[in-house]
Order: C-alpha cells, then structure tokens, then sequence
C-alpha cells in the first residue's frame, strides 16, 4: 500500500476513534491525548493537537481539531493541518458499524521527503545545449510533472480508496523538500470535492483545482478537473466513465482534455481514449 494512503488511512482511524469514544464523553483533551498514545503505540505515527478539539452528536457524530499535526514514523510524509475533521453517521455506531458521512480537511500542509537519489536527479542542469524551443518545451513538461509528482499524485488518489459520503479537500499545499528542506517541487490543491466516495464500484463525481506555481515571469499551471468515477476494488478495476479538464498556463492558450476509459489495477494496465483541443487545433487519439 502506497505511504500517502496509508497516511490517511492513519488520520481517519486517528479521527474514527476519537470520535466514537466521545460517545463515552470523556474529557475532550483526555480523550485525544489516549488516542495519540494508541496511535503511536499501533504504527509509529504522532499526533499532535494546539488548537481546539470539537465534539458534536447531533445531528450527526462530528470531531473537529484545529492545528493538528501528524508525523508518519521512518520519515514519513508529514501533514500540518489547520483544519481536520470527521462527521459519523449514528444510527450504524448503535449496531456496531462505522460508516463515514463527512471527511474534510482545510488549511493543510503535506511535506513529503525525497530521496537523496531523487533529490540529486531533481538538482542536475540539462539545459546545457538546449536550443530556446527545445528550453521551453522542457521547462514546459518540468512544470506540469511538478503537479503530479509521486507524492503528490498519491496524496490526490489516496482519499478515493476510501468509503466516504462526502468528502472535502481546501487549500491543501503538496511540498517536496531534499534532506535539507529545501524544496524541490511544490503543488496547491485549491479544492477537491467528491460525493459517495466508494470501493464497489458506483459512480462517485468529483470536482478538483490545483496549482503550481511558474518560474520567474511565468504564470501558474492551473488543472481544473471534473468528472466520474468508479472503483471496484474487488474486481480490481477504476473506470472513468467521464472527466474533462482544462490546463491554463502551460500553453499560450487553455488547453482542454477529454478522458474516459478503464484500468486494470491488478496487471497495471489501462485503455483510454483522450482527446485535445487548443485554440482551433482538435485531436484525439488513444493511451494503453
């Protein structure tokens, strides 16, 4: 299982816990302070509350901490968050079951730490030699990869493997620093919303934005994305019935991309059908 999922798989079990032994309405520092120790004691992780800690019951279960930060054990992603929060629907807590109305975090930092392997490649000059297209298109493609790197493409999948019936993403900052913390690649997720997030595979629609920043004299790369999609987790299979998004900034004009089709999670294979249109120019075509 990828690090960024577990991750957050982390902080909803963090939050789950906290929330159904409010039930008990046990002291609210008390309460997150037991739920810190196990945590800790379970898997390696730490967490840490300095704001407020908001409990409700109706109408539905809800816990909310403010400056929350939660650090994953062997130098592990690092979330900072302003904002962090869980809603549990009651009636399946009176049989025994938890099931998740709402999940949203706000304010967020996620602080990934590469590699001194990655953080070399991401250091060496190769624009020796370059002509001035062949620099602009590969600051270009350098810009839209520092959207979707490996940590951040994990952060942005990993809430989709869970079964949610809202959940909401605002103001998250994606940062990947080198050992010594400077930062290698940087991405603002302005807002990812979706509704009955699930593994069965029913449709589950979703809106995202996301920004990253330009280099001197250049604008941000803005993706804007919405669409459907379905995971079956069973069957091994994400299909994409629909999604359209719109970059702004990487090329003169916004480009627009059309996507639909199907993975194979199991053999890590897929098939879709893509289409692309700039300005006046249209084109479309197929990826496998």
């Amino acid at each position: 299982m990828a690090r960024s999922l577990k991750f957050l798989l982390i902080i909803l079990v963090v939050l789950a816990l906290v929330a159904v032994a409010g039930l008990l309405l046990v002291d609210r520092e008390r309460l997150v302070a037991v739920a810190s120790e196990r945590l800790e004691a379970e898997t390696g992780a730490r967490l840490t509350v300095q704001g407020d800690v908001a409990l409700s019951l109706f109408p539905r279960l809800s816990l909310a901490l403010d400056d929350a930060t939660l650090e994953t054990p062997d130098g592990g992603p690092v979330l900072r968050a302003g904002n962090l929060g869980i809603g549990l629907a009651v009636l399946p807590l009176l049989r025994g079951s938890v099931e998740i109305d709402r999940l949203f975090l706000e304010d967020a930092e996620l602080t990934r730490v590469a590699d001194p392997t990655e953080a070399r490649a991401a250091a060496v000059d190769t624009t020796v030699g370059l002509s001035n297209a062949e620099l602009d298109a590969l600051y270009a493609a350098r810009r839209a990869a520092r959207g979707v790197d490996a940590g951040g493409a994990e952060a942005l999948a990993a809430p989709l493997a869970l079964d949610v019936g809202e959940l909401s993403l605002r103001d998250i900052r994606l940062r990947t620093v080198d050992p010594d913390g400077e930062t290698l690649s940087l991405a603002h997720l302005k807002h990812f919303t979706a509704e009955g997030v699930n593994t069965a595979g029913r449709e589950t629609p979703l809106q995202l934005l996301l920004s990253v920043p330009g280099g001197a004299d250049e604008p941000p790369l803005e993706i804007a994305a919405a669409g459907r999609l379905n995971t079956d987790l069973d069957a091994g299979r994400i299909a994409l019935p629909a999604l359209s998004v719109t970059l702004t900034g990487l090329t003169t004009e916004p480009l627009e991309v059309s996507l639909s089709g199907d993975a194979d999670l199991r053999r890590e294979t897929g098939d879709f059908r893509v289409s692309l249109a700039v300005a006046d120019t249209r084109g479309e075509g197929t990826v496998r």
